[in-house]
């Protein structure tokens, strides 16, 4: 039993990636999907901001879930390319490029909103300017780092692979040369 489905298998996939002369067949776009997901998800664990008393933090320590959101688009993603569905990866490109861009948008307005409660809290206070102050500077100190752009670049090599058109890579098959007695 445990054969034939292991052979059905096979058959699988020697009729989906190899042609009728056993050469191997795969396109331009499965090899950028793949490279795009492997670097998205390993962007996840680069240095995402710098922000003043937290240092430099990474992407999986920003917020609720959005690290497991795009490495589960990157592992959609390597699925999607590997079962020849180029179009559908404009899903999980387009659900990791928003789910960045929105917690880019809640590490900036953590700080506005720790501003605006300073401003309500601290109304009669005579510190609540020094106070302002103090929360403006650490707002204009807090950068992003280098990993956004690998985050970037590996959203936009699968938004490429999406886009692109069908062209196929052949790789022969290696045959064994007669080796010469000499």
């Amino acid at each position: 039993m445990l054969r034939k489905k292991i052979k059905y298998v096979t058959t699988l996939i020697n009729n989906y990636y190899f042609d009728e002369n056993n050469n191997l067949v795969i396109q331009y776009q499965m090899i950028i999907a793949i490279i795009g997901s492997i670097v998205l998800m390993v962007g996840v664990f680069l240095p995402f901001i710098k922000a003043p008393f937290l240092g430099v933090v990474d992407y999986t320590r920003i917020g609720k879930y959005y690290d497991e959101i795009v490495i589960a688009c990157g592992l959609v993603a390597i699925i999607l390319a590997l079962l020849k569905l180029y179009r559908w990866l404009l899903i999980p490109a387009f659900g990791s490029l928003c789910v960045i861009v929105f917690s880019i948008y809640k590490v900036f307005s953590k700080v506005s909103m720790l501003r605006e409660m300073v401003e309500d809290k601290l109304y009669n206070n005579p510190y609540k300017d020094l106070i302002a102050t103090f929360i403006d500077s650490m707002q204009e100190a807090t950068s992003l780092q280098w990993g956004v752009i690998i985050l970037g670049t590996g959203v936009l090599l699968l938004l490429l692979a999406g886009m692109l058109q069908t062209k196929n890579i052949v790789i022969p098959k290696k045959v064994n040369s007669p080796q010469s007695n000499m």
